[in-house]
C-alpha cells in the first residue's frame, strides 16, 4: 500500500494522525489530491482541522464540507415531504442508506454525501404511489434500456425515479437486477423489518443483520462488477460496525449469505473492511482464500487508479450473458446489446428521433471506434 493512503487510512481509523507538517518524508500535496479525488474532503474536513493538517487548503475542506451540508439539507426538506405523505397514506417504505445513515451513523449532514434518496417499497404499492407522487408535483424520470427484452430480463431494482428540485428520488421494490448471481429474497428482509423513526416520521428499516448484508453486497456491486469505488460506502460499513457489531446476528448472517448466495460477495467486502479500515468482524474469513486475494488486487488497483478501472463492454456483456439462462435468452441479449432500439441511441447520444436507425447506428459506431 502506497505511503499516501496509509495516511488517509489512519485519518479514517482516528488513529494518531500522520506525520508533523514539516516532516520531509511526508507528501502533502499527494495526499490533499488524493482525498480530494476519492471525495473525502468533507468527510475528513472537522479531523483535518482538529489535528491542524494541510493549513493550506484548509479552506477548500471547509467549502467543501459547507457545500455538503447544504445540498443535504435540501434533500432533507424533500425526504421530509414524502415520507409524510407516504406514512399519511398509510404505505410501508424502507428508506435506504441515505438520510438513515447520516442520522444513525455520521450525525453530522456535512460529513456523507447524498447523491439522491432511496426508498424501498412493496412492489404491490407502486402504482399507488406513482399517482401520489405525480399528484405532488414530482415527475417521472425518463429512463430508456437497449430494448423492452433487456430491460424485462435485467428487472430494475428501482422500477421508477422521480424528479423534483433536481433530486432524484428512487422508488426500490428490490435490492438487485435479476441477473445478478445473489438473490435476496426481499420478502424475507420485510418479515426482519423493524420500527424506527427517521427525521420524526415513524418507518420501517431493514434489521442489522439485513442492514450490513445489504450495504456489503451494495458496495460488492461498484468494486467488482461496474469497477469502480467511493471510499464512503466503505466508511458506511465502518461507522455501521463500530456501534452495531453486537447487534448484528452473525451466526443469522452466514446462513442467509448461503441462503441467498452471497457468501464471497459479503465476506469479500468484510475482508476489505478488516484489513484497510481495522473493522471488527463477529465471524472468522478465510483470508488466505484466493476469492479474498481477488478483492483484495481489485481494490489496490481501484486506489491506483483514483476510483475508476476502465472496463470493456465486450467483458462486461460476457458477465451479465453468464448469468442469463437458456441460449435463445442468451441470443437475443447480446443482439439487442449490440443493436440496441432507436429510442436509445437517440436518447444515448443526444440526436434527433427522427434520422433513420443506420445513420443513427453509425453514428454509435464512430463514437465507440473514438472512444478506443
Amino acid at each position: 500500500m502506497f505511503s499516501e493512503y496509509k495516511h488517509i487510512f489512519k485519518l479514517i481509523n482516528n488513529e494518531d494522525i500522520i506525520e508533523k507538517e514539516n516532516d520531509i518524508h511526508l507528501n502533502q500535496e499527494l495526499i490533499v489530491n488524493k482525498i480530494k479525488r476519492l471525495g473525502l474532503s468533507n468527510f475528513l474536513y472537522k479531523k483535518i482541522k482538529k489535528n491542524n493538517l494541510f493549513t493550506n487548503e484548509i479552506q477548500f475542506f471547509k467549502k467543501s464540507y459547507i457545500r455538503v451540508y447544504f445540498d443535504n439539507e435540501k434533500k432533507k426538506k424533500i425526504y421530509s415531504e414524502i415520507s409524510d405523505i407516504l406514512y399519511t397514506e398509510k404505505i410501508e417504505f424502507i428508506p435506504l442508506k441515505g438520510f438513515y445513515i447520516i442520522e444513525h451513523l455520521y450525525k453530522d449532514y456535512g460529513q456523507r454525501y447524498i447523491s439522491d434518496i432511496d426508498i424501498l417499497i412493496k412492489e404491490d404499492q407502486l402504482d399507488r404511489l406513482t399517482s401520489l407522487m405525480i399528484a405532488n408535483h414530482y415527475s417521472i424520470k425518463e429512463e430508456y434500456y437497449k430494448s423492452e427484452y433487456i430491460k424485462n430480463i435485467i428487472g430494475s431494482p428501482h422500477p421508477i425515479t422521480f424528479i423534483k428540485n433536481n433530486v432524484s428520488i428512487e422508488i426500490h421494490t428490490h435490492l438487485h437486477s435479476k441477473i445478478s448471481t445473489f438473490k435476496i429474497n426481499i420478502q424475507d428482509y420485510w418479515k426482519r423489518a423493524i420500527n424506527e423513526n427517521l427525521i420524526c416520521i415513524p418507518t420501517k428499516q431493514l434489521c442489522k443483520t439485513d442492514f450490513l448484508q445489504y450495504l456489503c453486497i451494495h458496495l460488492y456491486k461498484h468494486v467488482m462488477i461496474e469497477k469502480s469505488i467511493s471510499l464512503k460506502h466503505f466508511i458506511d460499513i465502518y461507522k455501521f460496525l463500530n456501534i452495531y457489531k453486537n447487534e448484528v446476528n452473525w451466526n443469522q448472517l452466514t446462513e442467509n449469505n448461503k441462503l441467498y448466495n452471497c457468501t464471497n460477495e459479503v465476506n469479500g467486502i468484510l475482508y476489505l473492511c478488516y484489513k484497510y479500515f481495522n473493522c471488527k468482524i463477529g465471524y472468522d474469513i478465510n483470508f488466505s482464500d484466493k476469492k479474498m486475494l481477488d478483492f483484495d488486487v481489485t481494490f489496490i488497483k481501484l486506489l491506483k487508479h483514483d476510483g475508476k478501472i476502465k472496463t470493456s463492454n465486450i467483458s462486461t456483456r460476457i458477465k451479465e450473458i453468464k448469468n442469463i439462462s437458456g441460449t435463445f435468452r442468451r441470443i437475443k441479449y447480446l443482439f439487442d446489446s449490440t443493436f440496441p432500439d432507436k429510442k436509445f441511441l437517440a436518447f444515448k447520444y443526444n440526436c434527433n428521433e427522427n434520422q433513420s436507425y443506420f445513420t443513427l447506428f453509425n453514428y454509435r459506431l464512430s463514437k465507440l471506434i473514438l472512444k478506443k
